[in-house]
């Protein structure tokens, strides 16, 4: 699982390759979005800790268990999605999964499409509006 809370933080992804090259472009056009809606200008370095984050799973990482951003037993499918949308970015599909975490406070997840079992990839596709 990787976590996006700071420019800086993209900047590490992309050094270290973490990321397809059009996910890592989307990841970016993404946190500026975030960024242009939500940054005062008086905070000085912008950060999403306060606002809820970005959070990439891999396949690698359990989706019916993320306590380490707040979604403990059940993971990801025992949440209440806000929306789920599948965004196509050239050679890669994505599931952007927001979750309302109180009225202040969203998270992004981020998934490749198709890297989870059957019955995760079938929420997925039943929440997406």
């Amino acid at each position: 699982m990787l976590t996006v809370r700071t420019a800086q933080d993209v900047g590490r992804l992309r050094r270290d390759g973490a990321l397809n090259p059009r996910y890592l472009e989307y990841l970016e056009e993404l946190f500026g979005q975030l960024q242009g809606a939500l940054s005062t200008g008086d905070e000085g370095e912008f950060n999403l800790e306060s606002h809820g984050y970005i959070v990439v799973i891999g396949k690698e990482d359990n989706p019916r268990g993320l306590p380490g951003v707040g979604l403990g037993t059940g993971g990801l499918l025992a949440s209440w999605p806000e929306f789920v949308e599948v965004v196509d970015i050239g050679d890669v599909r994505l599931y952007k999964v927001a979750v309302l975490y109180d009225n202040e406070y969203m998270m992004l997840f981020l998934s490749e499409v198709g890297q989870f079992d059957e019955e995760t990839e079938s929420w997925l596709q039943d929440q997406v509006g």
